[in-house]
């Protein structure tokens, strides 16, 4: 799929460029705080509508829809923004694979989970998909489940990451055990 424009973001400075026409750049530091603050106010509706593109059809397609635009409302409060490879890029920093990538380069989940999402993006770039192309979004799923399946597969991160798979089993068994359940203590005094 061939680019029609191109978007590079540096810091503040946004480039907006239209091969064979020309570029355009604005320093965002520059613009007055009442033109940030409607900016920020159009970009949050318009990343909500984003969120339920194609699905506004049927009443399960709009259930879909408002579960999108749900999680990336909670994704912005956990502090993940998405704006390369969409939703499928997203690492939430609680993950099982951001704690074990973090724990193996001692770095903070969320800065793990950012190198995750950004080792996605670049590949998405890089074949040249948009996540806003419903023809590009099966591809897009696939190169991310290939990146992280990657990730996961290292000498590195691969045996933290089933250690972890083996703490959280341990913790789900638990949590699954009733609290009032008899203890093998009182079936042995009988």
């Amino acid at each position: 799929m061939a680019k029609k424009h191109e978007q590079k973001f540096d810091g503040m400075v946004l480039l907006y460029s239209l091969p064979g026409v020309g570029d355009a750049t604005t320093d965002i530091a520059a613009w007055p705080e009442n033109v940030k603050a409607e900016a920020l106010k159009f970009a949050a509706k318009t990343l909500a509508r984003n969120a339920t593109a194609g699905l506004m059809g049927s009443d399960e397609d709009k259930k879909t829809a408002l579960e999108r635009v749900v999680t990336r409302f909670k994704n912005f409060a956990e502090g993940i923004w998405r704006s390369g490879a969409g939703a499928e890029s997203a690492e939430r920093p609680t993950s099982m694979l951001a704690r074990a990538m973090a724990e193996a380069l001692q770095i903070e989940a969320a800065e793990a989970a950012e190198r995750i999402a950004a080792l996605i993006d670049a590949k998405v770039a890089e074949a040249e998909l948009s996540p806003d192309e419903e023809d590009d979004k099966t591809e897009i799923r696939k190169i991310a489940k290939a990146v992280r399946d990657f990730i996961a597969s290292t000498k590195e991160v691969q045996p933290i990451l089933l250690r972890i798979r083996a703490e959280e089993a341990v913790k789900r068994s638990q949590v699954a055990t009733k609290a009032d359940a008899p203890s093998l203590a009182d079936a042995v005094k009988r």
